[in-house]
C-alpha cells in the first residue's frame, strides 16, 4: 500500500487519472511508518489530519507529476534549562560560533562561509558592471545612474535568505538541544553604507536569531562586543596587542593568553562566544578602561 495512492489528479487532455508522487522537503531515509519517520510517515499525518496543507502545487517536469505540499502543525515547546547559558559569537571566517558556559565539548562552529562567498561573487559583479558603464566617467545623473549596478538580483536575494535560514536553524536546534535557558547575543549595529548594505547582513543574522531563540522560550540578552577577542576566557587576562589589525596581519591565529600560568590558546572566535555568555563580562570591560585612565 502506498499513501500517494490517494491523491489522484486527472487532466483534460487524458482519459486515465495521472497518480502523483508526493515526497517532503527534509527527506529522510524511508524507514516506513514503524518508526514514525520517513515520507511515508509525513503523508500518513498528512491524511490523519495531523498537518494542516496550507498550499498545494502541482507541476509536471519531463513526463513526470509532482505535487508540493506546504504542511503546518504545532510543535511542544522543548523544556529549557534558566541554569545552562549560551553565547553566540558572530564573524565573517566562520558566520556563527555558538557554545555553552563552562563545556568546552559541546560546541557548534559554521564553516565556511557560503555567504560571504556569495556576497564577494555578486560585487565583484557589480564592480564589472561599474567598470564597463559609460556613465562611470561623469555626466549629469551619474548617481541615479549609476544606483541601477547596486540593486541585487531576486536570484541573489533568495540564495542569500536561504542560506540565513540554515544558518539560523542550526543555531536555534543547537540551543534548543541541550536546553539552553539564556542566550547572549553580540549587540551589533549596521552603518548605513553600501559595505553594509551588499557585504555582509551580520545584524539581520543575529536579530532573526533572536526571534527563533524566544519563540521557543530562551531568554536572549545583548552585550557589547568590545574586548571580547582580546581577553582570556578562561583566567580573564587581557591582551590588548590582539588587536584587529593584528589578526589580520597574521591571517587571524588563535588567542594565546599572555598569563604564563594559564597559557589558555583557543581560536579567537571560540574565545570570544566564551567570554560573550559571560554573564559578569561588562565588569571585566569596566576594569580594562579604568586601568587604561
Amino acid at each position: 500500500y502506498k499513501p500517494w495512492n490517494k491523491f489522484i489528479f486527472q487532466e483534460k487532455s487524458r482519459k486515465n487519472n495521472i497518480t502523483l508522487m508526493l515526497s517532503t522537503k527534509n527527506r529522510k531515509k524511508r524507514t516506513g511508518w514503524a518508526e514514525d519517520s520517513g515520507t511515508e510517515a509525513e503523508i500518513k499525518r498528512v491524511i490523519d489530519g495531523t498537518y494542516t496543507v496550507t498550499t498545494l502545487e502541482i507541476i509536471q517536469k519531463d513526463n513526470n507529476w509532482f505535487m508540493h505540499l506546504s504542511i503546518k502543525y504545532e510543535t511542544d515547546p522543548q523544556p529549557v534549562n534558566p541554569k545552562i547559558i549560551g553565547g553566540v559569537h558572530a564573524g565573517l571566517t566562520r558566520p556563527l560560533v555558538c557554545v555553552i558556559q563552562n563545556n568546552d565539548y559541546t560546541t557548534l562552529a559554521i564553516h565556511p562561509n557560503t555567504l560571504l562567498s556569495l556576497t564577494n561573487m555578486r560585487l565583484a559583479r557589480i564592480f564589472k558592471e561599474r567598470s564597463g558603464n559609460k556613465y562611470r566617467k561623469g555626466g549629469h545623473g551619474k548617481n541615479h545612474k549609476l544606483a541601477i549596478t547596486d540593486t541585487l538580483s531576486d536570484k541573489y536575494r533568495e540564495r542569500r535568505k536561504k542560506i540565513i535560514e540554515q544558518y539560523i536553524h542550526l543555531a536555534r536546534d543547537f540551543f534548543v538541544k541541550n536546553k539552553v535557558g539564556t542566550v547572549y547575543l553580540e549587540e551589533i549595529s549596521d552603518a548605513q553604507s553600501f559595505l553594509a548594505k551588499h557585504k555582509y547582513p551580520m545584524t539581520t543574522i543575529l536579530s532573526k536569531l533572536q526571534l527563533k531563540l524566544e519563540k521557543e522560550g530562551i531568554v536572549v540578552k545583548k552585550i557589547k562586543p568590545a574586548y571580547t577577542m582580546q581577553v582570556c576566557s578562561l583566567c580573564g587576562e587581557h591582551n590588548p596587542e590582539f588587536t584587529y589589525q593584528y589578526r589580520r596581519k597574521h591571517k587571524f591565529p588563535s588567542f594565546h593568553c599572555k598569563n604564563k600560568e594559564c597559557g589558555f590558546i583557543k581560536p579567537a572566535d571560540y574565545n570570544s562566544a566564551y567570554n560573550i555568555c559571560t554573564p559578569n563580562f561588562e565588569e571585566v570591560v569596566k576594569k580594562i578602561r579604568s586601568l587604561k585612565i
